[in-house]
């Protein structure tokens, strides 16, 4: 029959009793309708903050041969692109098959998060006292790791105490924390 569209073919129908009638000629319209297409977002993005921005994901399609677009949004601003984000937050991915000659576009979209790294306190370090029957220490620096590269992250030890395993006159190498 053809690609999509309107098209126009001729029909000729030729009687067995060809002696007694005649064949008769017409032309007939047939209309081709474009086929769905589909397409199904087939990976998760959900992941730790790592500083990357989230990656394409990997997708499933059935009908037009189109290229396939990907647009991001904050989940809080659906209707704003946004780059591929890389920072803490939910985010939808929206995937477009763009349609072709015989097939309509399609689109897929995904809901997903990227959550908070853990950072782990490397080293404390507390102010030396003198006696005072109590275990109190003030912390003076803390130490963090896992901070992703090229990312800039701090302890602020301000109001932070902590406690020292006895109140007793020493040298205490394990200091618990205590504040917020």
């Amino acid at each position: 029959v053809g690609d999509y569209g309107a098209q126009t073919h001729k029909a000729i129908f030729t009687p067995k009793d060809n002696r007694n009638y005649k064949p008769v000629e017409v032309q007939i319209t047939i209309t081709v309708t474009k086929a769905p297409s589909t397409l199904t977002i087939t990976d998760t993005l959900n992941k730790t903050y790592d500083g990357t921005a989230a990656a394409e994901p990997g997708i499933d399609r059935t009908g037009s041969s189109g290229a396939v677009t990907f647009a991001w949004y904050a989940a809080s601003e659906p209707n704003t692109p946004i780059d591929a984000p890389s920072n803490v937050g939910t985010y939808i991915v929206v995937a477009t098959l763009a349609g072709d000659t015989n097939y309509e576009g399609a689109e897929a979209q995904l809901q997903f998060s990227i959550t908070p790294k853990e950072l782990q306190i490397a080293g404390v370090s507390a102010e030396s006292r003198t006696y005072d029957e109590t275990t109190a220490v003030t912390v003076t620096a803390a130490t963090l790791s896992g901070i992703v590269d090229g990312d800039t992250v701090s302890a602020n030890v301000s109001g932070i105490t902590a406690n020292i395993d006895s109140a007793d006159a020493g040298t205490y190498s394990s200091v618990t924390l205590r504040g917020e």
